[in-house]
């Protein structure tokens, strides 16, 4: 009752699915109608992205990226993508990328402890040879490491921290894989996954399989088709939103 009582208070509600909407209506909310989501209107920083594209040419190998990753995810996910690379054989960069920079110092002594060689960003430092990790210790530059990596594993959703946004690697043009606790994402996650734009593992034990799916490039490159059409197919909702306002105000004006 108090819900109903709240939401009716509004003169509309924009939804950003049918799920949404129909929850809403199960309020008996008066007015609804699906807007969409605004995350798929964010323009990409197209410089970074070239930098980064850029980037990936130049090491002339596989470029993994551990997205926005969150506590303890790094231990988790760490020794599995390089299982795979071990396990494949191949010539691998792993480009390491927390959600949160101030966890620089726990991260550096899980890498130590791993025995990884390790790049820093924030000191200036550059990739050799030798790097297996290029850590991202940096804010403001996602688009830069979505560009510089062919395949995205998108943290927070490996344990049950809900997720983060994974439409950005979709964009970008990344082969985007996510874990199995998305629930602050779960309409995108859903959708995405139908859509064939990113790969879902059901527990992270899972993950080598994924990235050995997405080592072959024909494979990666129809992915990342489909994850690019998906989020081009999606985008609209900021007129949408836009229009609902401008209704709402002609309708308010006095006459």
């Amino acid at each position: 009752s108090l819900a109903t009582q709240t939401y009716d208070a509004f003169d509309w509600l924009a939804a950003q699915s049918a799920a949404d909407a129909l929850r809403f209506s199960r309020l008996r909310t008066k007015k609804c109608v699906i807007t969409g989501n605004l995350k798929f209107d964010v323009t990409p920083n197209m410089s970074q992205l070239a930098l980064g594209n850029t980037f990936k040419l130049q090491q002339e190998r596989l470029c993994i990226l551990l997205a926005s990753t969150r506590q303890e995810e790094e231990a988790l996910l760490l020794p599995l993508v390089l299982q795979f690379v071990a396990k494949q054989s191949i010539p691998a960069l792993i480009l390491l990328v927390p959600r949160h920079p101030n966890r620089a110092p726990e991260i550096m002594q899980l890498l130590g402890r791993l025995h990884l060689n390790v790049a820093q960003r924030s000191k200036g430092q550059q990739p050799t040879a030798q790097t297996q990790v290029y850590f991202g210790d940096t804010l403001g530059e996602m688009w830069f490491y979505y560009g510089a990596s062919d395949i995205a594993i998108v943290g927070g959703g490996w344990l049950p921290h809900g997720g983060q946004n994974p439409i950005e690697p979709c964009m970008a043009g990344c082969a985007t894989v996510i874990g199995p606790h998305m629930f602050n994402f779960a309409t995108i996650s859903s959708d995405a996954i139908a859509a064939n734009a990113v790969l879902s593992c059901i527990d992270s034990t899972k993950l080598p399989a994924a990235l050995h799916a997405l080592n072959d490039v024909e494979t990666r490159l129809n992915q990342i088709k489909s994850a690019l059409n998906w989020s081009k197919h999606h985008q609209g909702a900021t007129a949408q939103h836009l229009q609902l306002i401008q209704s709402i105000c002609r309708s308010t004006q006095p006459a």
